[in-house]
């Protein structure tokens, strides 16, 4: 397994003072959710609850949902933990199933 580096991107001027929950579902161990996340925990100043769930049933569009599942966050289990706990705000909290 190569090693997982990041590199903070610059996003567009995005205000998202009104966003108080966020759920993501589905590979949320690749790069860029990671890279998603931490800039929304950096800019989302209401945010309350930032939830991880890689959990086999995903959304395909048009209604339909499938419980197909790629196995995609086969390494560790603890990466988006180590990966976002020093940015998550005080009154947010990190959620990982």
């Amino acid at each position: 397994m190569g090693r997982f580096q990041r590199r903070r991107r610059n996003y567009a001027k995005f205000f998202h003072n009104d966003l108080k929950f966020v759920e993501l579902h589905g590979c949320v161990c690749s790069k860029n959710v990671i890279e998603l996340a931490s800039h929304m925990l950096r800019k989302a100043n209401s945010l309350k609850k930032i939830t991880f769930s890689s959990r086999t049933k995903f959304y395909t569009g048009a209604g339909r949902w499938t419980n197909v599942s790629d196995d995609c966050c086969w390494f560790e289990r603890n990466l988006i933990h180590k990966m976002l706990k020093d940015e998550v705000p005080n009154q947010c909290q990190l959620i990982i199933f």
